[in-house]
């Protein structure tokens, strides 16, 4: 299933409450991520700096009390120094927000209450997905080791479409592709990249 970044991911969590700042903290196991800044406010989160040159992951609960997060998202969808935005939305908000910010690639938006489970694998895979974030290093499997990366990124990118545009779990996303890989008899990037470009076109 979802394979393990080397590096921790670095994290910026956003709530409005700190028991809720600390509840999303918990979510994020400390082997795979680490919390760069826990704030309460959208403004808290556009003064935050970062020492590490890692591209940082922002998980943001909604609403935060200054504003409900759409249009901050917005902007930190075009800060490079984010790899990615993975929102909490209300329920009854869930389908206004995805409206408000479908053509954001690097933004998922999550339904609340949402799975620790599924909170850490969609965390992972935007931390996964980006392209500009950190390489990691490769072994001496040189062009074997690099080609593996490159199918792991273009894998876990599909699957954060069909977490975003299918309401998918993580391992119901694994399953989908690697069912159409064997349906299909392809190599389940192939399968990611055919799903990409559908999503690309059609999303």
């Amino acid at each position: 299933m979802m394979q393990n970044c080397s590096e921790s991911v670095p994290v910026l969590i956003a709530a409005a409450g700190e028991r809720g700042r600390a509840a999303l903290a918990g979510f994020l196991p400390e082997t795979e991520f680490s919390v760069m800044a826990s704030v309460g406010t959208a403004e808290a989160v556009r003064r935050a700096e970062f020492p590490s040159a890692q591209p940082v992951l922002a998980v943001i609960n909604m609403p935060l009390p200054d504003e409900s997060g759409v249009s901050l998202s917005m902007e930190l969808a075009s800060d490079r120094r984010f790899c990615g935005i993975l929102l909490l939305s209300p329920a009854e908000d869930s389908e206004k927000t995805q409206a408000a910010l479908r053509s954001y690639e690097r933004i998922v938006i999550l339904k609340k209450p949402a799975a620790r489970s599924l909170i850490r694998s969609t965390a992972l895979l935007l931390a996964a997905s980006e392209e500009d974030r950190r390489t990691d290093t490769v072994s001496s499997d040189g062009a074997a080791g690099q080609e593996k990366e490159a199918n792991r990124r273009v894998i876990a990118r599909a699957k954060l479409l069909l977490i975003r545009h299918m309401q998918l779990t993580e391992e119901q996303a694994h399953r989908y592709i690697e069912k159409n890989a064997m349906d299909l008899c392809m190599k389940q990037r192939d399968v990611a990249e055919m799903l990409i470009r559908t999503y690309e076109n059609f999303g």
